[in-house]
């Protein structure tokens, strides 16, 4: 498959990388069976089942010390969930 070169932030809190934009830079993989190569066997062909995507390539660029928004959500989420179910047992007088 092609390459687009995408950048993007980095969370080392959970390891998640969230794409921002695309640079606009594409590698060829000169395969035929790639829809997006130049040596792609089927251009003038109306139906086509090669590979219609491109792979992305992650730059980084911002390291970020925290944990992503979505993350965090299902972090506080499960605090939550661990908070309701140690409460469910104790009776309130």
């Amino acid at each position: 498959m092609c390459i687009a070169d995408c950048k993007g932030d980095f969370y080392r809190g959970c390891g998640c990388y969230k794409r921002l934009f695309y640079t606009g830079r594409v590698v060829d993989c000169n395969k035929p069976t790639c829809a997006k190569s130049v040596a792609h066997m089927h251009k003038t062909a109306k139906t086509c089942y090669c590979t219609q995507v491109y792979t992305d390539r992650r730059l980084v660029q911002n390291y970020l010390q925290t944990k992503c928004d979505e993350c965090l959500e299902q972090a506080e989420y499960e605090a939550a969930e661990e908070a309701e179910e140690a409460n469910r047992g104790r009776r309130l007088y």
